[in-house]
């Protein structure tokens, strides 16, 4: 499609081959991105800023993990709590990573 679009050999193939290819740079064609490429993969303070950059991406996603987690663990809980006909307040302390109206949800889900 993007073929028939831009043509053959347009900018946007050749600017992707940039970004695909770790050897490729065109300084001619795309001078900002090719420097900035070059300045990420062969200098001391690239390479420290891409590290800091993906030490904090996968942080966030470490964060991400363990809040899915511990949300997926009070669903559970919350529904077995409501099969065995807990108290509201009981379960709603359980599973307090849950707001009320999940915790409804829940509660419909399990006692129809």
């Amino acid at each position: 499609m993007w073929g028939i679009i831009y043509g053959e050999g347009t900018e946007v193939s050749e600017l992707m081959k940039l970004f695909i290819d770790a050897d490729a740079y065109d300084y001619q064609r795309f001078p900002c991105t090719s420097s900035r490429k070059n300045q990420f993969k062969n200098s001391e303070e690239g390479e420290r800023r891409m590290c800091k950059e993906l030490q904090e991406y996968l942080e966030e996603g470490k964060r991400e993990a363990v809040e899915k987690n511990i949300r997926d663990t009070a669903r559970e809980t919350a529904r077995e709590l409501f099969k065995n006909n807990i108290a509201y307040q009981i379960i709603k302390k359980c599973a307090s990573a849950l707001t009320d109206e999940e915790l409804r949800e829940i509660e419909k889900e399990v006692k129809g």
